[in-house]
């Protein structure tokens, strides 16, 4: 059913590697792709629109210089794997395995329980027309993240990402047409008047430097491109070859970032100029910190769309899952690598702990900023970052690196949550 190492994957060469610059855009831009860009707006009407869009700018390009840099390392190196990337500064390798678990752990708890809401809540108005009025106790919310682990368990065991490209572009359709409809919504809402105003308008800045390192986690969230980095790299390279893998590697970096970054700004930005200081303040059902609930469940293109996105973010948890479970079988002091159901059992241990993670912290921004502050931070910013201060040969790429470490180390700190960041009180 799946291919392996030797084997066969579709749309890619005998060699089962990436052969399309779209998949390889789509399958980078997955991780950022999800639920993250629904709740962004929330963290905007915490620190100000302006703030919110330069960090969203900020992260963007810095996660986008990352990726280019440590392309330049690799093949001045030579560098054959993500651990022999990591040799090259002292410790490294050892904070990359422990942020990546966590990065990736966290990551798929925070979509599990975001769909396991909606899904609830959709279900509620197909009966009743109407929802939030029913409570969505912890032992449902655990059985419908069980059904859809169930879902997503077989396409776990792939050990081939090129077999899971598919996946990249359906999320990334799903999301980009929810964005649209998202965006055109809002602009109707605008344009009869319904638009925020006065008191309920989102300022351009909020004085709170606290809200602000407290909210870069959430932010931080949108740009995980770098937790696939490598994976799609190796694909590509299976694909193209080496020497096309990098041209078309930096051409894949810097289209994934544009990509995510339009779609971030384009989302955030009409839906507070719709909503405004309720943009993802919704109490009612499972919507507090998600923006889709802004909107009323008679808009069906929205609500069919939500819907399909819960079918797509059950798809992307293999993706997700992934770069883990290779990271944990490439660990030589567990003996894991060329056991034949080592896949099975890692992942099916990482699911456990994503239901445990969601019973335990059920409030979504608190998920995604603690995603943010522990594990994308450290994976994402600081690891990068000190291979580049150590390995690059420009001024600027040391400067890039110096920058991420500096990035990640204050959201390590200081983000951490602490209860609600964006509460009124």
């Amino acid at each position: 059913m799946f291919p392996t190492d030797d084997g066969d994957s579709v749309h890619s060469d005998e060699k089962g590697g990436l052969t399309s610059l779209s998949s390889s855009v789509f399958l980078l831009s997955a991780m950022s792709l999800g639920v993250g860009v629904f709740s962004l707006p929330t963290v905007l009407n915490a620190i100000g629109w302006l703030w919110g869009m330069g960090l969203c700018c900020y992260f963007g390009l810095l996660s986008t210089l990352l990726m280019l840099n440590l392309l330049d390392i690799v093949k001045h190196h030579n560098t054959q794997s993500w651990e022999d990337l990591c040799r090259l500064a002292p410790l490294a390798r050892a904070f990359s395995r422990v942020s990546l678990l966590v990065s990736m752990l966290i990551a798929n708890a925070a979509h599990m329980q975001t769909i396991a809401g909606m899904l609830f809540d959709l279900l509620t108005v197909f009966v009743t027309d109407d929802y939030g009025q029913y409570h969505f106790s912890a032992f449902q919310r655990a059985s419908l993240i069980l059904i859809f682990l169930g879902v997503a368990g077989p396409f776990c065991f792939a050990d081939n990402l090129a077999a899971l490209q598919h996946v990249g572009h359906s999320v990334a359709l799903v999301v980009m047409l929810l964005c649209a409809t998202v965006v055109v919504s809002s602009c109707i809402s605008v344009g009869r008047g319904l638009g925020a105003h006065g008191e309920y308008a989102t300022p351009a800045a909020v004085p709170d430097l606290k809200a602000l390192v407290t909210s870069a986690p959430n932010v931080c969230f949108a740009f995980t491109g770098m937790l696939s980095f490598w994976e799609v790299f190796a694909a590509l390279k299976k694909g193209v070859g080496v020497e096309q893998a990098f041209p078309r590697m930096k051409k894949t970096a810097i289209l994934s970032g544009i990509l995510v970054l339009v779609l971030y700004l384009l989302v955030s930005g009409f839906c507070i100029l719709a909503f405004g200081t309720e943009a993802g303040k919704q109490r009612k059902g499972n919507g507090y910190g998600n923006v889709l609930y802004n909107f009323p469940v008679d808009n069906y293109p929205v609500t069919l769309l939500c819907a399909a996105l819960v079918v797509v973010i059950v798809l992307e948890y293999p993706v997700i899952n992934f770069p883990m479970v290779n990271m944990i079988l490439n660990v030589q002091t567990l003996g894991l690598k060329g056991r034949r159901y080592a896949r099975h059992f890692v992942s099916l241990a990482g699911m456990l702990i994503v239901i445990l993670l969601d019973l335990a912290v059920p409030d979504l921004p608190d998920v995604i900023g603690l995603c943010g502050s522990t594990g994308l931070s450290l994976f994402c910013y600081v690891v990068p970052g000190y291979i580049c201060a150590v390995a690059c040969r420009g001024l600027l790429g040391k400067i890039v690196g110096a920058f991420s470490m500096v990035t990640g180390l204050t959201m390590l700190f200081g983000g951490l949550p602490t209860g609600d960041p964006y509460s009124d009180n």
